[in-house]
């Protein structure tokens, strides 16, 4: 609870830094870098909403709750919490689900559901990565072989 009264000022206090940093390492070399990249660097952090968005409804959807609204809103608020502690945390891929289990589990989720909702959706994002990597090996194979590299390219990719 103390925790929840500190956000803001927390928040607060990350903005000051963040421009702290920006403002110690040339803020117009940072902001000339990111003109260089353009509205791309937008559509790339757009796109990522996209992935961010489908686990969450399958999160949501794995967990047994009656309010399917309000359930597809709190499992993105989980995946967004676990992403962050993914990237900033440095026991890296551990801490995700971990973070994610604690938070369904303060959602009012049971342990148990917790741990199977967060395991069953890690499971099915490493199987669509598999899935993922493996079409775009066969795409960049046929690349190789319509460009005379023939079979042997094709096989070196694989």
């Amino acid at each position: 609870m103390i925790l929840r009264h500190a956000a803001p000022w927390l928040l607060v206090a990350g903005a000051l830094l963040f421009l702290g940093v920006l403002l110690s390492h040339d803020l117009v070399g940072v902001l000339r870098v990111l003109a260089l990249a353009g509205w791309g660097l937008l559509a790339v952090a757009a796109f990522h909403l996209l992935p961010l968005a489908l686990d969450s409804a399958a999160i949501s959807v794995l967990e047994e709750t009656p309010r399917p609204l309000t359930a597809l809103r709190e499992a993105l608020a989980v995946r967004w919490v676990g992403e962050s502690a993914n990237s900033l945390m440095p026991a890296g891929q551990l801490s995700r689900p971990l973070v994610m289990v604690r938070q369904l589990t303060r959602r009012g989720t049971s342990s148990a559901e917790a741990v199977a909702v967060i395991t069953a959706s890690t499971t099915l994002q490493g199987f669509a990565q598999l899935v993922f990597a493996a079409a775009g090996v066969i795409v960049l194979g046929g690349r190789f072989v319509r460009l005379g590299g023939g079979l042997a390219a094709g096989a070196l990719v694989l």
